[in-house]
């Protein structure tokens, strides 16, 4: 009665001393067990007197079942269930949603539906608290489909929706990208009978819903409306607003909401208006910030510790980073990559790379698994002051140790083999890369090639080459051949061919013409198909197609490669005539490729020609010709993320929104001869210029890769005229060096301008 956690010890004496509890006490201790803190000690006591003869009730059950629920034991709920079911007792509602509860704990939601039937079965009808139970464990699980078919069937079977319901349908429809209907959810809650405190959490879940879609205006617009109908809103919804001002890069309005809770001490809000700034780089504004926030007595986490150390890297303050981090290290405990990447990088920007060596060191020496960016910081400084063999072996330690370095590294370590012309150090690079299978990789290929052409060994350069004939037709690759034989006095048609095309891809069609009518005095050198077909291809980008055409009759009048170039410098010069002429050139030919139908379809809708434009594709559909789709492959922390044209995700859309207003600010207009199917208005027109493939390829780097990082995208096709005056307009307002390979070169974007002097 007075010390029920005292009494399974007693009975236990009991039992060794041989005395048996008759019925009246079975009956007085059964009822200990409402008011027993251990489960094990209640499940003794109903085992004890079932032993007696007593039945446990259905509520000694369930507070057994509820006990077990707070000690997280969710297995023997189910055990104890079944056990309770042999005992013949008839479990009530509580209990089934005891137990429905524990089976989504151990993820069985696969076994819930038919614990529901067995709650109808014994004529108890699951309520509204049982579908939350239920829908709480779908929301955790991902499961946002099954969600809204779950809330359809409450619907069905007229079980009234809580609010607790309609916020698992807002975070289900948010999850799926569908904000449209989310909103008239939010409408429904609004409009319906419910508290204040439960429209204000339907508010701040669609809040949420409009920033993970990256809809940060909607976001701001629905604050706008909270404000206006609530007083006294919590902490939250300002952190859920600054958060979608962060999104739209609205630092001034920020610091109006900011100035406005400048007495409020909530870490979170000012944690995320710190990472607002850090995201755009305002280093100065980050230490006011950080110092305002300690003057009105809050401590900094680790988080916030950790931007303001980067912030001091970044301003060259690096005394005060390196003193920031060790005073972390003494009064945090152990940090995280982030914040050791962050000290890292601190020294890296000021020239430290022995402390940047040190770092490395003491982080190894802790013995957990180190993140990329700790290897990646470290190799990439000794890399930069030409510390050429320590950055070559930790490299070597990175891939033994299962790291995958991305290409930019690669590329950097190959760059100070280049410059230190250290030819034993290349040549180990090589081997790495081939231990990682990064052989295949355009950009290092290229770096590697021109490493070896730079270190006087075109052997190596010559083997690389001649393995990976894919790279035959790239401009980039051919130049860097070209400079390494005239090094070696050593020239041929294969260098003939690279050197006409640097030419022609800058421009300089004289000086390839002069080149190649003068091929057999100079270097006893004939024309053959494949050097008429690279000056055709120059004399078609220089938009001088009849001179490209009068060339492509006299000397390779049945030669495909000669034709297309012909057929593609008419699309670029919108030529429909020459197009034509090409086209059924090529066709006589290769009557079956893709490529000349889509060649000159394009060139029609160019001139707005819709009708024979549709020809063309439905003459396409009768011979079954199928045309390929563009793709691009864009490498991401190691790994490959490939998009097709028209197939963006609720993200890239988002971002690439973002990234077309930002542009425009800054001069970009759109090219709508690149639109290549008619459209009712111009708007549509512009939405469909954004979903070709490179530009789907640029939002995922945007989305996932540190504002800093280069940008490496290969591409099966050439780039329209759209997305590469689209991309060179990125490269100068984000400061992004952006590097697309596309079928036949590469093209280096940066600071507004293309490597390849827009001849392509």
């Amino acid at each position: 009665k007075h010390r029920p956690d005292d009494l399974v010890p007693l009975m236990k004496r009991m039992k060794a001393n041989g005395i048996k509890s008759d019925s009246f006490l079975c009956t007085m201790i059964k009822f200990a067990t409402r008011k027993m803190t251990n489960a094990d000690d209640m499940y003794y006591i109903i085992k004890h007197v079932t032993d007696g003869g007593i039945k446990p009730s259905v509520i000694d059950w369930s507070t057994l079942f509820t006990t077990l629920s707070d000690e997280h034991r969710p297995k023997e709920i189910i055990e104890r269930f079944q056990e309770c079911l042999s005992h013949s007792i008839r479990p009530d509602a509580l209990m089934y949603n005891q137990v429905i509860a524990a089976l989504i704990q151990l993820h069985r939601l696969d076994d819930v539906p038919s614990m529901m039937q067995k709650m109808r079965d014994g004529g108890i009808q699951p309520d509204v608290y049982t579908w939350n139970i239920y829908l709480n464990g779908m929301i955790k699980s991902g499961k946002f489909q099954e969600i809204l078919s779950l809330l359809e069937v409450m619907k069905r079977d007229k079980i009234p929706a809580s609010s607790l319901a309609y916020n698992f349908q807002l975070e289900a429809l948010g999850a799926l990208g569908r904000t449209d209907e989310a909103r008239q959810v939010l409408q429904r809650v609004v409009e319906g009978r419910f508290s204040t405190r439960e429209i204000q959490q339907a508010y701040r879940i669609m809040m949420q819903v409009y920033i993970k879609n990256k809809l940060p205006e909607e976001a701001m617009k629905l604050f706008d409306q909270i404000q206006l109908r609530f007083s006294g809103l919590d902490d939250l919804i300002y952190t859920q607003a600054v958060a979608a001002l962060g999104a739209m890069g609205a630092t001034d309005r920020m610091e109006t909401l900011m100035k406005s809770r400048s007495g409020n001490r909530d870490i979170h809000f000012w944690t995320t208006c710190m990472f607002n700034y850090s995201k755009s780089e305002e280093h100065e504004k980050i230490l006011e910030l950080a110092e305002k926030m300690t003057a009105q007595g809050m401590v900094l986490d680790t988080p916030c510790q950790t931007m303001k150390l980067k912030a001091l890297g970044s301003l060259g303050r690096f005394w005060e980073a390196q003193f920031l981090f060790d005073e972390m290290k003494q009064s945090n405990g152990p940090l995280d990559d982030v914040a050791w990447t962050a000290a890292m990088q601190a020294a890296a920007q000021n020239g430290q790379v022995d402390r940047v060596s040190k770092l490395f060191k003491d982080r190894r020496a802790m013995g957990s698994e180190m993140s990329a960016s700790i290897w990646h910081v470290t190799i990439q400084s000794l890399a930069k002051a030409n510390r050429i063999k320590e950055a070559v072996t930790l490299l070597g330690d990175m891939t033994d140790n299962g790291v995958v370095a991305d290409s930019a590294l690669w590329i950097t370590v190959l760059s100070a083999c280049r410059q230190t012309v250290s030819l034993v150090n290349t040549r180990e690079v090589e081997r790495l890369m081939r231990v990682q299978s990064l052989q295949h990789n355009h950009a290092v290929l290229a770096t590697l090639v021109d490493t070896y052409a730079k270190c006087s060994d075109m052997k190596a350069a010559e083997r690389l080459y001649r393995d990976h004939p894919e790279f035959h037709g790239d401009e980039y690759l051919n130049a860097i051949m070209v400079n390494g034989y005239a090094r070696n006095r050593d020239v041929d048609a294969h260098s003939i061919v690279g050197l006409m095309t640097s030419y022609s891809h800058s421009g300089q069609i004289d000086a390839a013409q002069d080149l190649y009518f003068n091929l057999k005095d100079r270097y006893g050198i004939a024309p053959s198909e494949i050097i008429t077909a690279t000056m055709v291809d120059g004399l078609a980008r220089a938009d001088r197609l009849a001179e490209a055409k009068e060339l492509a009759n006299r000397f390779a009048p049945n030669h495909l490669p000669t034709w297309m170039s012909i057929l593609a410098g008419a699309r670029k010069s919108k030529s429909s005539q020459f197009a034509e002429e090409a086209a059924e050139r090529c066709l006589q030919i290769d009557p079956d490729n893709a490529s000349v139908y889509i060649l000159l379809s394009n060139t029609y809708t160019t001139n707005r020609q819709f009708d024979r434009a549709d020809h063309v594709r439905r003459e396409m559909e009768q011979k079954e010709i199928k045309k390929i789709p563009g793709k691009c492959w864009i490498e991401i922390n190691g790994e490959t993320i490939e998009t097709t044209a028209g197939k963006h995700t609720t993200e890239t859309r988002a971002k690439w929104d973002e990234i077309c207003q930002e542009i425009m600010k800054a001069g970009y207009v759109p090219d709508h001869s690149c639109v290549l199917r008619k459209f009712q208005t111009r708007e549509q027109e512009l939405r469909n210029l954004g979903e070709h493939s490179e530009k789907i390829a640029i939002c995922w780097g945007f989305l996932l890769t540190p504002s800093e990082t280069s940008l490496l995208i290969s591409n099966n096709l050439r780039p329209c005229i759209d997305c590469h005056s689209a991309t060179k307009i990125i490269s100068k307002v984000y400061q992004r060096e952006i590097i697309l390979r596309d079928t036949s070169s590469f093209h280096h974007f940066k600071d507004g301008v293309c490597s390849c002097g827009d001849y392509y």
